[in-house]
């Protein structure tokens, strides 16, 4: 989990102080990783992403915590053994700055917790809140029946799978409405014209 510094409230604004992650969001790499091979990330890769994110997810749920927005924008890198500029010059070139996850020693965190709730004694929670192409079923009921718990976060862990694997969302449409009615149906494919395993798909 990023880790929170200190936070400082001006006239106007409330700036929140993080760690910094050097390697960016998991968004930024997938994206040039494609540029640059072709493909999405390798299962092998998708594999060492998961099984550092899913200790963190364990330990933000058994502490009532529920994140509600887990994507892969949300989602942080640190390249563990690389000096990178701070400086605007990174956002500019990341491509230059770029390192292959296969050969890398990395660590991934989750960050940006706008949308997390603690959910006392039990209680679940009842907002509509999160991303669209990340959203589980049961944020998406109508407001009357709408209950859920830290499954939500689950929900998108797989569509997260999907996303690094594939190279896109499993759910996805002109606009949310339409993702929504994807969501609600729970299909979705694997394309041909991507090498998978069967206990990926699985």
């Amino acid at each position: 989990i990023v880790e929170f510094k200190l936070n400082e409230k001006t006239k106007n604004n409330m700036y929140i102080i993080t760690e910094y992650m050097n390697g960016g969001d998991l968004f930024q790499n997938l994206k040039v990783h494609k540029k640059k091979y072709g493909k999405p990330f390798s299962e092998v890769v998708v594999q060492k992403i998961i099984h550092q994110i899913s200790p963190a997810l364990e330990y933000l749920h058994s502490n009532n915590i529920v994140h509600r927005d887990i994507k892969i924008e949300n989602l942080f890198i640190n390249y563990n053994n690389k000096t990178i500029p701070t400086s605007n010059e990174f956002l500019s070139t990341f491509t230059h700055y770029y390192y292959d996850l296969e050969y890398e020693d990395f660590t991934i965190k989750i960050g940006d917790f706008d949308y997390a709730k603690e959910l006392v004694g039990g209680l679940e929670a009842t907002s509509f809140c999160g991303s669209p192409m990340s959203m589980a079923p049961d944020v998406l009921e109508e407001s009357c029946k709408r209950k859920y718990n830290q499954s939500v976060d689950i929900w998108s862990l797989g569509t997260l799978v999907y996303e690094l694997v594939i190279g896109c969302p499993p759910f996805e449409g002109d606009n949310p409405n339409e993702i929504f009615e994807e969501i609600k149906k729970g299909k979705y494919v694997f394309p041909n014209n991507i090498e998978i395993s069967f206990e990926c798909i699985n």
